[in-house]
This record gives C-alpha cells, structure tokens and sequence, in this order.
C-alpha cells in the first residue's frame, strides 16, 4: 500500500482483487489497513465448524 500510497479500503480495492466471493478477508483487510498488523488469529468459519461437529 505504501508503495502505491494508498491508505484506504476503497483504495486497494481499485488496485487488487479480493473480497470477491465469501468475503472473509474483508474484516482482516480492514483491520490490516485499521491497525497495521498484518497476522491474526485464525477463526474458522462456519462451514468448517459444521464439517468438524461431523466428523
């Protein structure tokens, strides 16, 4: 981002493709841009919450 001088969402969104489909990456991509952190916790999904509960 900083290479591009971009500091917003909206901003990367013109530049990258993601956030497409499921959407799971939009929260982590906003808290990226929000904190500067680029690692975090994994939290499953419900699918594989689902998937899990079967097995």
């Amino acid at each position: 981002m900083k290479a591009k001088n971009l500091s917003t969402f909206e901003e990367l969104k013109t530049e990258v493709v993601f956030g497409e489909k499921c959407k799971m990456c939009v929260p982590y991509v906003r808290k990226m841009i929000e904190t500067g952190k680029t690692a975090f916790p994994y939290v499953p999904n419900v699918q594989e919450i689902k998937s899990l509960l079967k097995a």
